[in-house]
């Protein structure tokens, strides 16, 4: 399901705000960043069967995480968008609570794909190799 099919899509008014969130990410955070991503995958995938949501975080998350550690030459500017989306998804109590069955993972399926396609749409040449 590409961004423009999304049943829940952010705002030109939450873009704006992330937007400034992503510009403020200190990279000094990138190691505890990708050292706590496998966990938290790991509870994902140990469900027997996911959701929409839970899917496309699962595979986004895994896209970003990637892209992250075998591009050492990225540009700061995108390795703060990635960093941005990556803590999101790590942080449990963000706008919509992970806990929250069924609907939990929305909100961060809406970001990660969001800086997926803003990347595809930018920097094609991270998904061509």
């Amino acid at each position: 399901m590409n961004f423009e099919q999304r049943p829940f899509r952010l705002t030109d008014k939450d873009k704006a705000r992330y937007t400034k969130s992503i510009e403020k990410i200190d990279l000094s955070i990138k190691g505890k960043v990708l050292e706590n991503i496998p966990r938290k995958l790991e509870r994902i995938a140990e469900q027997k069967h996911l959701n929409i949501f839970e899917a496309e975080v699962y595979e986004g998350v895994t896209t970003l995480f990637s892209l992250l550690n075998t591009n050492s030459e990225m540009p700061e500017s995108l390795q703060k968008k990635i960093l941005f989306a990556l803590q999101y998804f790590i942080e449990a109590k963000d706008e919509v609570p992970d806990n929250l069955e069924g609907i939990g993972f929305m909100d961060d399926a809406a970001i990660i794909l969001w800086v997926i396609e803003d990347i595809r749409l930018q920097h094609q040449q991270y998904f061509d190799a």
